[in-house]
């Protein structure tokens, strides 16, 4: 055993030093990734609030009816095209019936940022600008356009001045690139077959003719993969064989592609950079005789950075939380919840904290096809394939600082220490495998635990649409326990999560969750039900009920009892103060109540109830 630990450790490291070392990496825009960064940042800010109040005024009278996302840096959603051009928009009728959109949705359909129920991105089209406009209207077209584009155009100048910006079409150039402090269109499209493409902008501008290059036909440009939209526009991460960066949830598993990234995107050089966090600062008050109050705060940060290696993809990321400082070694009051121990006694209706090093990983991945894929995950700190996204990353329970009580029999694996993944998919299904170490993390919360490699996993995931992913997934976990080191484990997961735009604003998330542990032979099952509402004018609603058997050391009760049937129902709410500076603070509460058997309501009373109170910050 020993020898294997050794080997599992030498192929995890020896899978880090290779994508580490890879040196051959894709084309990009030399002369832009050295320059300084440009001056022109604080003139696109304006540039882009203005747009929002003139996209609003639009939408208020009617007259502005888009079918995607907010792009980066932008409170409204929408396209900036139609706005600019038109003073209208009407892609979202167009497209319901079937005749296309502008070159900003077909862009934003592409990386995934669609909002239309029922429409395959793939085959959204570009629709001729004669009939991208709702027609002539005697309503006078907001000032804030007018003066966003005279802002806009000043700052391109001075991007051309700074050798970052070279539009292929006429009318002031793209928008789309100038927010990006980046436009290589003029330098791509005259590259010809060997074009990566330009962005949707540039397309659409050449279908009306505006191309400015000589010697080149509309029907020679073509719309960037969506691969170099993630490296040539450094909004986004990079997308890779069909699979969008919001696509990713936790580790290496999927969530819907629909749900919405709350995180910062910059570029660094060659590296697409994205920053992302969640941080609450809560009061915690668990109501009934095993009840207990602290003030705390749940956190976590995480930096990733990809970059093109030939034609593959080489991901790192680190997740940090300071938990073990702001919640206390002993983690955070929790009624009904169990799993992990802090010196030598299991912690019972209390939430271990998440140790300082959450994730250290590294993925690289190679396409196959421009929808398939092969991929090696390598991590000291990680995620092995088992179980759904974890709850600190699903959209549906961002809102809310505790974690579920059925953490230990659905996705408790989600910090782990030395795991290794390979994994596949093709078109919407994902295959994957993992060899990890099965003992939980320990009390030592700053270090790095050993690895073993002991433990394995296998999951498969489909993802129906862009709001669909469904998982199932089967995991054997040698000895979990510090406390029960004889004991292996045996969990089975099964999932769905939904994500859907709403029309006029927000969105709706949906999770379920069965899991199920099998231990000295004894199964004992888990239900979770999530939701979350995003209304328009910052409100915010969430809920969250579970059932979960649990045996009697789980409750700290004396040992075969047998199984206790244990629910909780929570119903939250949150509201977005306003943002500034990138920064989304918010503010909330939430309430839970209990559902339990005769038999437990002598130890936690006959009807708890606990709350919280909490101040939360994340990316806009």
């Amino acid at each position: 055993m020993k020898i294997i630990n050794r080997l599992g450790s030498l192929l995890i490291c020896s899978a880090i030093s290779l994508v580490f070392s890879m040196n051959a990496f894709a084309h990009e825009d030399d002369d832009v990734s050295k320059l300084p960064p440009s001056k022109t940042k604080a003139q696109l800010a304006q540039a882009r609030k203005l747009m929002d109040i003139g996209k609003d005024k639009l939408a208020k009278k009617g007259r502005y009816s888009c079918c995607i996302r907010p792009v980066s840096g932008s409170k409204a959603s929408g396209c900036d095209l139609c706005a600019r051009e038109n003073g209208s928009c009407s892609c979202a009728s167009n497209l319901a019936q079937g005749k296309g959109v502008c070159g900003d949705c077909l862009t934003g359909w592409k990386m995934a940022h669609g909002m239309m129920k029922g429409v395959n991105a793939d085959s959204v089209r570009l629709l001729s600008a004669s009939q991208q406009s709702m027609g002539i209207s005697s309503e006078p077209i907001p000032p804030e356009l007018e003066q966003a584009r005279q802002i806009l155009n000043a700052a391109k100048r001075t991007q051309v001045s700074e050798h970052r910006y070279a539009c292929c079409v006429k009318k002031g150039g793209c928008d789309e690139c100038a927010y990006e402090t980046s436009c290589p269109c003029a330098k791509q499209a005259a590259l010809g077959a060997k074009s990566k493409g330009v962005c949707g902008q540039c397309l659409d501008g050449w279908n009306q003719g505006q191309g400015r290059l000589a010697g080149i036909q509309p029907e020679d440009i073509k719309l960037q993969t969506m691969h170099d939209m993630g490296m040539g526009h450094g909004a986004m991460m990079m997308a890779m064989a069909g699979v969008s960066d919001t696509q990713i949830g936790s580790g290496t598993g999927w969530q819907p592609s629909s749900t919405p990234m709350h995180a910062i995107h910059f570029k660094s050089g060659k590296w697409s950079m994205m920053a992302h966090y969640n941080a609450f600062l809560s009061y915690d008050n668990q109501g009934g005789p095993r009840g207990a109050d602290q003030i705390n705060s749940t956190n976590w940060v995480m930096l990733m950075a990809s970059r093109s290696a030939a034609h593959d993809q080489l991901q790192l990321r680190a997740m940090l939380s300071l938990e073990p400082l702001t919640t206390s070694l002993r983690g955070y009051p929790l009624l009904l919840q169990s799993g992990e121990s802090y010196g030598g006694k299991p912690l019972i209706d209390r939430q271990h904290p998440h140790d300082l090093f959450m994730e250290l990983s590294a993925k690289y991945t190679h396409p196959l096809t421009k929808d398939s894929a092969v991929y090696l995950y390598a991590a000291p700190a990680g995620e092995p394939a088992l179980g759904p996204t974890a709850y600190p990353h699903r959209e549906t329970a961002m809102n809310f600082p505790a974690a579920p009580i059925s953490h230990h029999w659905q996705d408790s694996t989600h910090v782990d220490f030395g795991v290794l993944t390979i994994g596949a998919w093709k078109g919407r299904a994902q295959l994957e495998t993992s060899w990890f170490t099965g003992r939980e993390p320990d009390q030592n919360r700053y270090d790095l635990s050993p690895m073993h490699l002991d433990s394995h996993s296998v999951r498969f995931t489909y993802n129906p649409c862009t709001h669909w992913s469904l998982q199932a997934s089967y995991g054997y976990l040698h000895s979990p326990e510090a406390l029960h080191p004889e004991e292996d484990l045996h969990r089975t997961t099964v999932s769905g999560q939904y994500y859907g735009a709403l029309k006029h604003g927000g969105g709706l998330g949906g999770t379920i969750v069965w899991g199920r542990n099998n231990s000295a032979g004894i199964n004992t099952d888990s239900i979770l039900l999530e939701t979350s509402l995003q209304l328009p004018h910052r409100h915010n609603l969430f809920a969250r009920y579970e059932f979960v058997n649990k045996l009697g050391d789980d409750l700290g009760l004396t040992p075969g009892l047998g199984k206790f049937g244990v629910g909780e129902g929570t119903l939250g709410y949150m509201y977005d103060l306003p943002a500034s500076r990138g920064v989304q603070p918010g503010v909330g509460g939430a309430v839970t109540l209990y559902n339990y058997g005769s038999a437990l309501k002598p130890i936690y009373g006959n009807s708890p109830v606990s709350y919280w109170l909490f101040f939360r910050i994340r990316p806009q």
